[in-house]
């Protein structure tokens, strides 16, 4: 029904559409020209065959407009055919003519049905990605707010317990040995052992903390919480960080993307690359930006399928409209980067 109503309301502000019926005009005044002056009698192109010239206009009409803008092209073809249908039976030929805008007309409807279902089909499959895009960016976003909810609740709460529990240790422990000999050596050790124990584990939950949702990723920004995040002693790999330009700001979603793929490649790096140093860059320009992760480890194989955390990169540069590009060499390293899409650096 929408194509038959697109049919009685065509594109009359595309001036495309008024060059298909101009050109319909053309073929209309030529064939009926030709068929009352008789010009094609005797040649090997036969007078009825200028109706076939309208497979042009009809055609491309379909192709461009879809269903309802071909078939009132064709209509429009049988309202300028009526005069040379309405002449004597020894000028035209009006029986053959009808045959063939009958048959221009099929073509017509034929072609502009196909063409309106693929683009109804492509339609829904844009809507359908569109949806998921947006589903996904939703579900990014709830999982970065349950990421901050944790990290501030961890902070607020265990972190806060346990360095209240390490100080009353500490008092414990210099009191036990303001009364010693009284209490046993036993005793005191027990108590430091204790107090490492509870920073310790302090020390983890903090680290935790951090990695969840960094507070300094929203106080200060990419830069900061990179160079932070870099600056966390790593166990047998160098890091280095670098920023090129004058850093600033980024929008939030980006912000957050950026870096949890920052964190993906050192924390790939250091755990499957076999890595002993890593560099981290961020550019900055009026041409856009661009954060670089390159290592030196073993780099990937030829017949690598990336896994989890790769596609979970991929991910989330296209949920910002970031480009992500990854180059390994065997034996060589791995380079991550994500930049700004072209149109975003003009």
């Amino acid at each position: 029904m929408a194509s038959w109503r697109a049919a009685l309301h065509p594109p009359l502000r595309d001036a495309r559409f008024w060059t298909v019926q101009g050109l319909v005009v053309l073929i209309a005044a030529f064939h009926l020209a030709s068929d009352w002056a008789q010009l094609l009698q005797g040649s090997p192109f036969a007078a009825s065959e200028t109706v076939g010239l309208l497979l042009v206009p009809v055609g491309y009409a379909a192709a461009v407009f879809g269903l309802g803008p071909s078939v009132a092209t064709a209509l429009w073809a049988w309202v300028l055919w009526l005069p040379d249908l309405l002449l004597p039976h020894d000028e035209g030929h009006s029986g053959g003519d009808v045959v063939e805008l009958v048959l221009i007309t099929a073509v017509a409807t034929f072609v502009g049905v196909r063409i309106e279902r693929e683009r109804t089909a492509r339609a829904r499959a844009e809507q359908a990605e569109a949806v998921q895009q947006a589903l996904q960016r939703r579900l990014v976003g709830a999982q970065e707010d349950e990421r901050r909810r944790i990290s501030r609740e961890l902070h607020d709460e265990p972190v806060q317990r346990l360095v209240l529990l390490s100080q009353r240790l500490l008092a414990a422990e210099q009191a036990a040995r303001r009364l010693a000999p009284c209490p046993t050596d036993a005793l005191i050790d027990r108590i430091g052992a204790a107090r490492q124990e509870t920073l310790d584990v302090l020390g983890e939950l903090r680290a935790l903390a951090r990695q969840l949702r960094p507070p300094v990723l929203d106080d200060l920004g990419l830069v900061a919480a990179v160079r932070a995040l870099v600056a966390e002693p790593a166990a047998s790999v160098e890091r280095h960080c670098t920023v090129v330009g004058t850093p600033g700001r980024l929008p939030g979603p980006v912000e957050v993307a950026v870096f949890r793929i920052v964190q993906e490649a050192l924390r790939n790096a250091e755990r499957h690359a076999r890595a002993r140093r890593v560099d981290v860059q961020l550019e900055f320009s009026p041409a856009g930006w661009r954060a670089t992760v390159h290592d030196d480890g073993r780099g990937l194989g030829p017949h690598h399928h990336p896994g989890l955390g790769i596609r979970g990169m991929q991910e989330r540069a296209a949920e910002v409209g970031a480009e992500l590009t990854i180059t390994s060499r065997p034996e060589v390293g791995t380079a991550v980067m994500v930049s700004a899409p072209p149109a975003a650096r003009r």
